[in-house]
């Protein structure tokens, strides 16, 4: 049981071993201070050993599945909306806004799909709404006990935030992910955030929806817990994913907002950075109006 102690363990980068460029998240200092709705302790437990039992099935699946093929990742989109569902966490999401296009779970060829990122669960419900999808994640999950492994077989992409040179082949392989008609899913901000806090939008990830010509969904997630916005479903800098994972199951009524999305398509003379202030607005503004988070 050495890899499950090392996968509790396992956290967010060490912000004092960082080169200038990285993004820096919140900490643990930013949850809110409200004290939200707790379940009973039983069925936190039940909830735990459930989502074990997903997780579990959902590594099977993939083992047998051909790796970075279709099936591991419609196993994963499964186990994603399993995993949600034994949690207690609801989706909402409102009307498609921009370009219409049929939904929800819709299969969304060749578009990149970004978000701002708060938590491991903003995965799990972009893979329940649009998946299957490939997923652009940070080089150091490759060292995670078992999270390491399910990525690499489901065709995750990793980007070494670390080193510069590297970025052009990063973004090469998402554009012709793209232009092979699969969805996939990106967090431009780079780190996460409790959710009251913004943080700017790398524009690199959308030099590959430029190049392959490729439509950009923009959504708009936010957490709510029993009605009211919520940071304790975040994972922040300084905490490790069991502690993140146990405060999540503690909450009642949890519910992943997608307050609005649009569809961006970009234009011949657009650059990635035009993209990139386009989609940062679109998934920012509206949201700090309509919930108070930032």
């Amino acid at each position: 049981m050495g890899w499950y102690r090392k996968l509790a363990q396992a956290a967010l980068p060490d912000p004092d071993v960082r080169v200038p460029w990285r993004p820096t998240g919140c900490d643990v200092t930013c949850l809110s201070r409200d004290s939200p709705l707790t379940v009973w302790w039983l069925l936190r437990i039940l909830r735990f050993l459930a989502l074990s039992v997903c997780f579990a099935l959902t590594m099977g699946l993939v083992a047998l599945a051909p790796k970075c093929g279709r099936l591991s990742r419609c196993a994963v989109w499964a186990g994603s909306r399993s995993g949600l569902f034994v949690m207690g966490v609801s989706v909402r999401s409102l009307p498609l806004l921009g370009h219409p296009i049929s939904r929800p779970s819709a299969r969304l060829p060749g578009v990149l799909v970004v978000s701002r990122h708060m938590s491991w669960l903003d995965i799990l419900v972009l893979q329940a709404v649009y998946g299957p999808m490939r997923m652009l994640a940070m080089s150091e999950l490759v060292t995670w006990p078992v999270l390491g492994w399910l990525a690499r077989q489901v065709g995750t992409v990793f980007i070494d935030r670390d080193h510069l040179l590297a970025l052009p082949a990063t973004v090469a392989e998402v554009t012709s992910a793209l232009r092979a008609g699969e969805t996939f899913g990106a967090f431009p901000e780079g780190a996460t955030t409790c959710g009251r806090h913004a943080l700017p939008w790398r524009s690199a990830v959308f030099q590959a929806a430029v190049d392959a010509k490729a439509e950009v969904l923009v959504v708009r997630l936010s957490y709510f817990a029993a009605g009211q916005p919520t940071s304790h479903a975040a994972l922040l800098r300084g905490e490790t994913a069991w502690s993140s994972l146990w405060r999540l199951l503690k909450l009642r009524d949890v519910a992943a907002e997608l307050g609005a999305e649009f569809l961006l398509s970009p234009s011949s003379p657009c650059t990635r950075r035009d993209l990139a202030a386009e989609a940062v607005t679109v998934a920012t503004v509206e949201l700090a109006q309509a919930t108070g988070a930032l």
